[in-house]
């Protein structure tokens, strides 16, 4: 970390920044957060630009738990937004009126097994009701 900050402006101080990452790991997982961003701030924009791209690699394994678990989470909250808006798109496309309330419960939904079972009953609804029950 201290190599971050004494040449983390330096051309390719990326390489650093993926050594202090690897070197930080395994430290205590209640600072976890602090040292990725402060490895992170120590580093020039062309390095930070560069270290976003390896880390971008479809092969990249994060190195902490941290990064796996708010990776993950984004992932996950990605997907059921991406159900959410499709679900939307299905209602209007079948002809409903769907409200701001409507929209602002189905995209704030972040249980993929509801936004499907939702989403089936579109098929054959022929009214939002059918789709969302009032007790549901």
């Amino acid at each position: 970390m201290l190599s971050v900050a004494a040449h983390g402006r330096e051309p390719r101080a990326e390489y650093i920044a993926l050594a202090a990452l690897a070197a930080v790991r395994d430290l205590d997982r209640d600072r976890d957060a602090f040292y990725i961003d402060f490895i992170h701030a120590g580093l020039g924009e062309v390095a930070r630009a560069a270290l976003e791209i390896l880390m971008n690699k479809a092969n990249y394994e994060f190195q902490s738990d941290f990064a796996r678990k708010y990776f993950s989470m984004g992932k996950a909250e990605g997907k059921a937004l991406g159900e959410a808006q499709l679900l939307l798109k299905l209602l209007r496309f079948k002809g409903f009126t769907v409200s701001p309330e409507l929209t602002a419960r189905v995209e704030s939904c972040q249980d993929i097994d509801q936004l499907d079972r939702w989403a089936e009953r579109v098929l054959t609804a022929t009214s939002l009701d059918d789709i969302f029950p009032a007790a549901g």
